[in-house]
């Protein structure tokens, strides 16, 4: 017979700054596993994320709890380069991200300024219209704030979710988001081994420019493997081409603290979101197809 990992019978006699050591060289993903395997995991990962959690806002904001709070309010996400630093391995991660990008609806933004402002915050940049529609169709305006050396840049999407920009970033890499309470990541079988695929949307439905070179070369810099499309799938049929929906059991959505761990529900998700659902379509140059060029697409219901 297979002796349990946990003994739960006995307490943990390690202590929790130990707990959190250990955790650190785990994955956010590897660390919901282990919470699943007894109670004393749980309990421990779930203080570890709390703390990991806190840790990320305590770069922006004086008061943690704070921007979880205005996550939930204002019905925002977090994305970009702080979303990807969470679901590392933090022992392994050698930069840290010093910006925070927030993505939210048009209804929302103004609670959202009010709130930043309130917490130190000055706006120094509004981009609208086509200065940033040409190089992502789903952000309506981007605020930029700064309080001392942070900068908090608040998108404003052009749907009726705040997520559809993410899947117009550069890189798979970078589709992940996080609630006030969850965690989504689009491509983890990539994303926790540290590997990408290049977003055809950004290379053949624009001009290349140099920031978004510049972009390409940061995450490379970061330790980031960019594949080719043979090397992700090898022997099997190109997807690229498939529409892809945020609710496939390929991606990853984790509850952060429920009890018992589960994966969050499409009911709890959607009051997250704003929306039922979101398909997107890679794209791009798909192989042993004819015509072998397939447009990008995001259809939202």
């Amino acid at each position: 017979m297979m002796m349990s990992l946990c003994i739960e019978q006995q307490p943990s006699r390690l202590p929790l700054e130990t707990w959190h050591q250990i955790l650190s060289f785990l994955n956010i993903a590897t660390i919901h596993n282990l919470m699943l395997s007894c109670k004393t995991h749980y309990e421990k990962g779930r203080r570890y994320l709390q703390y990991h959690r806190l840790l990320l806002a305590q770069n922006f904001f004086e008061n943690p709890q704070d921007l979880y709070d205005l996550l939930r309010l204002g019905q925002a996400i977090i994305s970009g380069s702080t979303a990807l630093h969470f679901l590392l391995a933090q022992k392994e991660v050698t930069w840290s991200p010093h910006d925070l990008d927030v993505y939210t609806i048009p209804k929302n933004i103004e609670f959202l300024l009010t709130e930043v402002k309130l917490r130190g915050y000055q706006i120094i940049s509004v981009k609208t219209g086509n200065d940033v529609r040409y190089y992502n169709s789903h952000i309506a305006s981007i605020f930029t704030l700064v309080r001392n050396r942070r900068k908090i840049d608040i998108m404003v999407s052009a749907s009726p979710t705040p997520i559809s920009p993410i899947f117009q970033y550069h890189s798979t890499v970078l589709m992940n988001f996080i609630t006030h309470d969850t965690v989504f990541c689009a491509y983890p079988h990539l994303t926790f081994q540290r590997q990408s695929l290049v977003n055809p949307f950004v290379i053949f439905a624009q001009a290349l420019k140099r920031s978004m070179m510049e972009a390409l070369v940061k995450y490379h810099d970061r330790g980031i493997k960019y594949l080719k499309c043979s090397e992700d799938h090898k022997h099997l049929p190109c997807h690229k081409n498939d529409f892809r929906s945020i609710h496939d059991p390929d991606c990853m959505w984790m509850q952060l603290f429920p009890s018992p761990p589960s994966i969050s529900s499409r009911e709890h998700r959607k009051t997250e979101i704003a929306v039922t659902n979101l398909e997107w379509s890679l794209g791009g140059y798909v192989c042993h197809k004819t015509p072998p060029f397939v447009p990008s697409s995001i259809r939202i219901s």
